[in-house]
């Protein structure tokens, strides 16, 4: 039977090489003259299936720095569009605020120039005159005599406190608070005026 048998060579034999021995047990010869032979053959490592190089696996120096400078290149290229990126988003803000404040200027102005309408003149008048008779009543005053006067007084107060001629002239952004003001409108001096009248009468 054929045997096969692997093994180093022998010192001072190239490193990692592998020597293959073979040799053969065979039935007694039949034919006078003739003998077994077997032969040595080197077989390099790296030549030997399954051998593996030592370098397998490995990348040289010079790819892993090529490597390197390019993600780092990589990295730096992110970087200077990220430092972009945040300042259009800037100017942006910048402008959209900007716009802003024109578009609240010019609603401010436009509502500056609209005044209330003749319905709210009207609510005003009407406001002006209940005040006007809830004063008589503290104060003891005939309200036929005396509210038309205390009204028109209110009016005035009202008008000249926004710099206008007539009610119909408020800005329409004011309606409520000039309300506000009819409805709490007192004047003690007046009220004395009208009383000294009303016992002089």
């Amino acid at each position: 039977m054929d045997e096969l048998t692997l093994k180093p060579r022998a010192p001072g034999s190239p490193a990692g090489d592998l020597v293959a021995t073979s040799s053969v047990t065979a039935a007694p010869c039949h034919r006078p003259g003739h003998s077994a032979r077997f032969s040595l053959k080197t077989i390099p490592r790296e030549g030997f299936p399954g051998a593996q190089s030592p370098h397998r696996g490995r990348l040289p120096e010079e790819t892993l720095s090529v490597q390197v400078a390019s993600l780092a290149g990589q990295v730096e290229e992110l970087a200077a569009q990220n430092r972009e990126l945040r300042q259009q988003i800037g100017q942006i803000a910048a402008m959209l605020g900007a716009a802003q404040r024109v578009i609240t200027n010019q609603q401010r102005d436009i509502m500056a120039r609209m005044t209330i309408n003749h319905q709210q003149a009207l609510a005003l008048g009407t406001a002006a005159r209940q005040r006007a008779g809830e004063l008589c009543r503290r104060y003891g005053l005939d309200e036929k005599k005396h509210a038309a006067a205390i009204a028109a007084a209110i009016r005035r107060d009202a008008q000249r406190a926004w710099g206008i001629g007539n009610l119909h002239d408020l800005p329409a952004g004011e309606f409520a608070a000039a309300r506000e003001m009819i409805a709490g409108w007192s004047s003690l001096a007046l009220m004395r005026r009208r009383r000294e009248m009303e016992g002089s009468a």
